[in-house]
């Protein structure tokens, strides 16, 4: 079950990404603000003095007599999709004490089927809409709300009606079955009792009455209490739905390609039946007490690998209803946009003694906003740590931000909106369906995209410096709560309960206003051009293909998909192939330290500053048999990204500060990932998958310490010494005619020697054979398993659709045999194929189960594996998987993103590219012997790797 209560620890995930990423100016693609276009339809803002904000002209909202309320919206954005939601404003906060856990189990209970929908027609609508019933996705606990969640097809007949008569009975007709309950009450009760042995919950239930302030919120976590569901049976939790499921407190919220009228009519003929109480129990409205001076806790854990400070300011909800609260949401875009930067500034120092920092003012739990400021670091530097986070708060507090600050910030918020603006037809429908969410929850306007990007034309200058600064001091009040946690082993180093109230109070007395550097230009003189000396257009996918004088090849495809988007993308091969065993490190460290030390004479920091107002992200990369360049720009942008992408091939910057952060970064990763007890299994994985070569296994902490940013920068400047073993491809919002100019200024001129290079094939592959491995670390009552099938391979379009079938097939198959009776039983399938360095394909599949159900359903999977062998698909899901692999190629050739990768794919292993087109009619060829001849080809058992995690005896 998914909860979605706001608590920060979870988001230290971060800390494992933010280590193998290699992004150095996080912003996403959006047009220049110096050129406002005109709208289609220019959406008139209300007067200044206006009460109330325009709805989105394009929703279609209105409420039966009931009380139900009902969102529309129809957008083509996924065709032939639609997002399907029921809001019920009830969750934890208003059981009583004998309820704890009751909205978590009807929740659970919904999915056991209702008078329309039997379990296993439940299953099999899911498996039509390409999904799989899950109480982490389908249905959603907090404690304010509770929300079901269908993605339909709208290609078929019935299927958007079969949603909302779903969502109906969710609504108002969950059976109360007393087996059902049981079952509902065993999932539920296995989920709090193995979340004793997981370290975030033991941490919440630590932390949150004392986060909460001890409030009602404190005391509802939408887990539930193991007492409380025990002694639940189906009249006391139908007395709980009767009570809190009911149409004056439901919203349903339809978007996606849908005819907005006829889904209104048939809303008003499925849920008009929905009735409520005759007397209607009244809603609390519970509040959490404002934190008065500063608040401490320290809490330890014996598996928390680091140490970890949080401050909350909590602060009343800011809703936006009228334009003055507008304005409150766009300067506090502001806030956080500046202050995210100077955290991030002082993350990207050498001397940081931050693993990893984040802040800023966002919603909170119940009625409430707050400020969360996080940082973690390694427990030795806590008290530095602590220090340099107080300094911080106090700074911004006390001085607020710098004129220049602002400037960059509007800029970038201008960039942001003219993006969205641009980009509003092609907004997912999940994405809109969260706006009219929180509109029902919060009351807050959901006003549209054209709304919001006029609004930000027409008044973000009117923001000053003073009225910024103001808020600031009004944000970061002396109100706040400090929770610092550490592992139990570290105990000793915590610091004194008043030495962390002096750092925060009195310790930054002496704190000194923030000082700004004045940007100048990335390049002041351009390089001496090349020449086109070939160019060819395919008619047939509207690409021209370009041989620049240096050798430099590039590929261009204009589209008008997402307008003012351009996506940049660059490969050679050869990657850590050419590096020896001794420097593998050291190479395989190379682009991402490259990628966070700036360009010629700019640092990082001052990179980021110069590139905060643009829209602008270019990635050097480096894979084991590719190298090179991944990015994206606005249009208006596209020479300062390219410009960027010379310097990365021509002034790369060699940055002690950034080795010896990378490699702090990756060792704290390992830290985290020791404490994870599916990361044995990994490893184990890893190193068979790899032919137990070293390069495919997990850096140690011996071969970090033996890698030099001498070697690393080496590598990198020996692969991109010659511009001629690359290709660059550019697909986006562009003509040739004008792009070409700044292809043979920056790309032409790029340096170029003699001979080229290719990648060498070490044979990083799994063995022939069998090979079975059981691994027992960790605790609690679950246990995985993955069964890998691999061998040579036949790389061709006919094969790789014939495994892509295999992926979708089995898991269909073992969606329908496996039934989730325990909520704690889950199957997956995932194939992978390449042509290079060697042809081979790989399926994997992974299983997860109570250990003493690991036999059975191992059991089942390989059951279903040999009828898949012996008879192949059945016809409908042969049909399941043809037509969704269409629609979804049809959308997908709408989309930038797609052709980008897909023209790439086809430079690397040298295929013809007019074959996109023909995926949709080669899926129409494939036949039910097709898919048994795929399962005997690719489940074959004479090449099974099967590796089991069970965890220790207790």
């Amino acid at each position: 079950m998914n909860f979605k209560h706001t608590f920060f620890l979870s988001a230290t995930v971060l800390l494992v990404t933010a280590g193998g990423a290699f992004a150095q100016v996080k912003k996403k693609p959006a047009p220049s603000p110096k050129s406002k276009p005109v709208p289609a339809a220019k959406q008139i803002a209300p007067p200044a003095n206006a009460q109330i904000l325009p709805s989105d002209p394009f929703l279609l909202k209105g409420t039966l007599p009931n009380g139900l309320t009902y969102y529309i919206r129809s957008t083509t954005a996924l065709a032939k999709n639609a997002e399907v939601v029921l809001v019920n404003k009830a969750g934890s906060v208003l059981e009583t004490d004998a309820q704890r856990g009751y909205a978590h189990l009807i929740s659970h209970l919904a999915l056991k089927g209702t008078p329309g929908f039997t379990e296993e027609q439940l299953a099999a609508f899911m498996q039509l809409n390409k999904g799989k019933l899950k109480a982490d996705s389908n249905a959603i606990s907090s404690y304010d709300e509770s929300v079901y969640r269908l993605t339909v097809r709208t290609d078929t007949a019935d299927a958007l009606n079969k949603g909302l008569k779903l969502l109906a009975g969710w609504a108002g007709g969950i059976t109360f079955d007393a087996a059902n309950v049981n079952a509902a009450k065993t999932g539920v009760t296995e989920e709090l009792k193995n979340s004793l042995n997981v370290m975030k919950d033991r941490l919440d239930k630590n932390a949150l009455p004392f986060m909460l302030n001890n409030s009602r919120y404190a005391l509802r976590n939408p887990k539930g209490e193991e007492a409380a569901i025990a002694a639940a049976d189906a009249a006391t939790l139908k007395s709980f739905y009767t009570d809190w499921y009911r149409p004056d407190l439901q919203a349903i919220i339809v978007v996606g390609d849908v005819d907005a009228k006829q889904v209104e009519a048939t809303i008003k003929t499925i849920f008009s039946a929905l009735k409520g109480p005759a007397v209607p129990k009244p809603v609390t409205l519970y509040a959490i007490a404002p934190v008065v001076g500063t608040q401490i806790k320290f809490i330890t854990d014996k598996e928390l690998p680091y140490v970890v400070t949080q401050v909350v300011i909590p602060q009343p909800r800011a809703v936006a209803k009228t334009p003055a609260g507008f304005m409150q949401s766009v300067q506090l875009n502001l806030f956080n946009e500046m202050l995210a930067n100077r955290i991030d500034e002082l993350r990207q120092q050498s001397n940081s003694p931050f693993l990893f920092a984040q802040a800023g003012y966002n919603s909170f739990i119940g009625k409430q906003d707050a400020f969360i400021a996080m940082v973690l670091a390694n427990a030795r530097g806590i008290d530095t740590a602590v220090k340099t986070l107080a300094t911080e708060i106090e700074r911004t507090r006390k001085f607020g931000f710098v004129s220049t600050e602002l400037e960059r910030a509007k800029q970038n918020a201008l960039s942001q909106v003219g993006f969205e603006y641009q980009q509003r037809d092609n907004i997912l429908p999940a994405s809109i369906a969260a706006e009219y969410q929180r509109n029902f929850i919060t009351g807050g306007i959901a006003t549209g995209t054209s709304y919001k990007y006029n609004y930000y034309l027409d008044n973000i200058g009117k923001i000053d410096l003073a009225t910024m600064n103001a808020l600031a001091a009004k944000l970061l009040n002396q109100n706040r709560a400090i929770l610092l946690q550490a592992p139990e082993t570290e105990k000793a180093l915590f610091p004194t309960e008043q030495a962390v109230r002096t750092w925060f109070t009195t310790g930054s007395a002496a704190v000194s206003a923030y000082e700004d550097n004045a940007s100048i230009p990335l390049m002041e003189k351009l390089p001496v051009a090349g020449k086109v000396v070939s160019i060819k257009t395919d008619s047939t996918i509207l690409v021209t293909n370009v041989t620049l004088s240096n050798g430099v090849k590039v590929i261009l495809k204009p589209t008008q998909f997402q307008p003012g988007q351009i996506i940049m993308n660059g490969f050679a091969l050869g990657g850590t192939s050419l590096a020896s065993d001794a420097d593998f490190t050291s190479a395989d460290l190379a682009a991402r330290v490259i990628g966070i030390s700036g360009v010629a004479g700019f640092s990082q920091t001052q990179l980021e500053r110069m590139l905060r107002n643009k829209s602008v992200n270019i990635s050097p990369y480096t894979s084991d048999i590719l190298h090179g360049f991944t990015g994206f720009t606005s249009a208006n942008d596209f020479e300062t990204a390219i410009q960027l992408l010379h310097l990365y091939f021509t002034q790369p910057r060699k940055d002690i500060a950034a080795w010896q952060k990378t490699i702090a970064d990756t060792k704290g990763a390992l830290v985290l990932r020791a404490v994870e007890e599916g990361s044995v299994l990994q490893d184990t994985a890893n190193a068979i998958l790899s032919g137990y070569n070293k390069r495919g296994m997990t850096t140690t902490i011996a071969q970090l310490n033996a890698a030099s940013l001498d070697k690393a920068y080496q590598f990198y400047k020996d692969r991109y010494s010659n511009a001629a073993n690359f290709t660059f491809t550019f697909t986006g919002s562009f003509t040739v005619e004008a792009i070409l100019p700044f292809i043979e200024t920056y790309l032409g001129s790029l340096p170029t020697k003699a001979g080229t290079e290719t990648f060498k094939n070490l044979g990083m592959h799994p063995p022939a054979g069998n090979i079975t491995r059981t691994i027992v670390k960790g605790k609690g009552d679950i246990a995985l398993t993955q069964m890998i099938y691999s061998g040579k391979y036949d790389y061709s379009a006919v094969n790789n659709i014939d495994l892509d079938a295999v992926e979708t097939i089995l898991y269909l198959k073992l969606a329908q045999r496996i039934k989730d009776t325990t909520g704690n039983i889950q199957t997956g399938v995932r194939v992978n194929y390449t042509k290079h360095p060697e042809s081979r394909y790989r399926v994997n599949i992974d299983i997860q189960s109570p250990v003493a159900d690991l036999e059975r359903v191992t059991g089942l999977v390989v059951d279903e594996i040999n009828k898949f062998r012996q008879n192949g698909a059945e016809q409908k899901e042969l049909n399941t998987f043809v037509l969704d692999d269409a629609r979804t190629t049809q959308s997908q050739l709408r989309q930038n993103a797609y052709w980008s990768g897909a023209l790439n794919v086809a430079a690397q292993t040298g295929d013809d590219p007019d074959k996109i087109l023909l995926h949709v009619q080669s899926l129409q060829q494939l036949t039910i012997p097709r898919t048994k001849e795929a399962a005997i080809k690719y489940l074959n058992d004479a090449n099974l790797i099967k590796l089991t995690l069970l965890p220790e005896k207790k």
